[in-house]
């Protein structure tokens, strides 16, 4: 089953054109990424570890890949070194390094926000040079704002 809804997944990511984006995670902030992304003019892709949300969104026509994120291989099904933004929404703030490193070695130049549920936890991704890093603490409202804020930057490719 994981493999056809990856296969479905690849299909609709070869069909995408602009902008290309990748939403880690599609709970709640997952969602409200996507649909900041759509309507800025780019083409998310979400990645997620539950089946029944990555058929939902094929059934609707979202491009979307399910399995770990973490792992090159599914960053490179989800068109990882084309993507001009990664969107890294996970709760977890282990699961969210792993997988921003590994997005690091595929395509260096990627421009990151991510969320981390602690302000305490902020420093781990000052670290790692994340650019925008939004807080659950600070609310959903300011992430978006980031994202907002930002739009211009992310759409120019960098060379």
């Amino acid at each position: 089953l994981h493999n056809q809804t990856n296969d479905e997944g690849k299909e609709l990511i070869s069909k995408n054109i602009g902008n290309k984006a990748i939403v880690v995670g599609y709970g709640p902030i997952g969602r409200a990424i996507y649909q900041t992304l759509q309507e800025n003019g780019f083409s998310p892709v979400v990645i997620d570890r539950n089946v029944d949300t990555i058929s939902k969104l094929l059934k609707e026509g979202k491009a979307a890949i399910y399995g770990d994120a973490s792992k090159s291989n599914i960053q490179e099904i989800a068109g990882m070194e084309k993507a001009s933004l990664l969107a890294v929404t996970l709760p977890e703030i282990r699961e969210s390094i792993s997988v921003i490193e590994t997005a690091r070695d595929l395509h260096p130049p990627i421009y990151i926000i991510a969320r981390t549920r602690y302000i305490s936890d902020k420093s781990f991704f000052e670290n790692l040079d994340i650019p925008c890093i939004c807080c659950e603490e600070e609310g959903l409202k300011a992430f978006k704002e980031v994202l907002a804020a930002t739009m211009d930057e992310i759409k120019t490719p960098k060379d």
